[in-house]
C-alpha cells in the first residue's frame, strides 16, 4: 500500500508544477511581468532602454528570482516540517523537607535496584541547577533509580523518592519534589578481644565485628538510634549484651565504644 499523502506533500507538488510551468513560459517567450514594465516611462526613469529584447531579458531575470524564491521556500518548508523525535528523558526536581529547591546536588542514575543498593554500574551523573532541577536524556523505557546527595542530605532512606516508574518513550518524564533528608554517621569501636554482632534499631548491620576493630556506619538518618552489641564467643556463662542510645544530626559523627 502506498504511503499516506499528506497536505505538505500536495503543497510541494503544486509548487513544483508551478515552477515547471514558469520554465515552459520562459522557453516560449510568453512571460512579460507587466506589473513591472507596463509603462515605458518607468524603464526610462531607471535608465533602461524601452526595447522588446531588453524587456525580455529583464523578464527572464525576474522569473529566475521568482524560481529561486520558490525553491528556497520549498526547502525551508521541508526542513521545518520534519522534526526529530524527542529522546526519552527524565527530569527530577530536588527539594529539602521544607520544599525549597536544592541546587548543586549530585544525582547518580542506576538502571535497577541492585545497582542502586550497591552503588555500582552508574548510568549517568549530573547536578541540579539553580532551581533544583536535573535532566537525563537518551534513556531506555525502564524504571530508573537515582541517588541524590547534597552535603549531609540525601534520599537514600526515603523509599518512595529514589526510583521512577518505567519511562515513556520519546517524552520528558518529570518527577517533582524528591525530598532529601539529613544524615550522619555512627562509629562502632570494639575494645574487646572477641567478636560481636552489631544491631542498629533492631536490625543486624554487622554480623561479626572482630575484636579490637572499628566500623563506620554511614548514611544514618538524623534522629535517635539504638545500637545493640552481642558477644559471639569468648564468654563463660552468658555473652555480653548491651544496648546504647545515640543521637545523629545532619553531618554529625556519633561514637559507640564497648564493652
Amino acid at each position: 500500500m502506498p504511503d499516506k499523502i499528506t497536505a505538505a506533500t500536495l503543497r510541494r507538488g503544486a509548487a513544483y508544477l508551478g515552477v515547471y510551468a514558469l520554465g515552459r513560459a520562459l522557453e516560449a517567450g510568453e512571460l512579460v511581468p507587466r506589473c513591472l514594465f507596463y509603462q515605458s516611462s518607468i524603464l526610462e526613469r531607471i535608465g533602461i532602454p524601452n526595447r522588446p529584447k531588453m524587456k525580455q531579458k529583464i523578464s527572464i531575470i525576474a522569473a529566475l528570482i521568482i524560481i529561486a524564491s520558490i525553491s528556497f521556500t520549498l526547502f525551508s518548508c521541508s526542513k521545518s516540517g520534519s522534526s526529530t523525535p524527542l529522546s526519552t528523558q527524565l527530569k527530577v526536581k530536588v527539594t529539602n523537607n521544607l520544599g525549597s529547591p536544592i541546587s548543586g546536588a549530585t544525582v547518580i542514575l542506576y538502571a535497577d535496584s541492585a545497582d542502586y543498593a550497591n552503588k555500582v554500574n552508574v548510568v549517568a551523573t549530573t547536578t541540579t541547577d539553580a532551581n533544583g532541577y536535573m535532566n537525563f536524556s537518551n534513556l531506555s523505557t525502564v524504571a530508573y533509580y537515582y541517588y541524590i546527595q547534597s552535603g549531609c542530605l540525601d534520599n537514600y532512606h526515603n523509599s518512595s523518592n529514589h526510583f521512577s516508574t518505567p519511562l515513556v518513550a520519546n517524552v520528558l518524564n518529570t518527577y517533582n519534589n524528591i525530598i532529601l533528608e539529613s544524615e550522619g554517621q555512627i562509629v562502632i569501636v570494639s575494645t574487646s578481644s572477641y567478636p560481636y554482632e552489631i544491631f542498629l534499631d533492631g536490625y543486624v548491620i554487622i554480623s561479626s565485628l572482630a575484636g579490637g576493630q572499628t566500623k563506620t556506619i554511614s548514611e544514618v538518618p538524623a534522629g535517635s538510634h539504638s545500637v545493640r552489641v552481642l558477644q559471639l564467643s569468648g564468654y563463660l556463662l552468658t555473652p555480653t549484651d548491651e544496648t546504647f542510645t545515640t543521637n545523629v544530626t545532619c553531618g554529625s559523627v556519633s561514637t559507640v565504644t564497648f564493652p
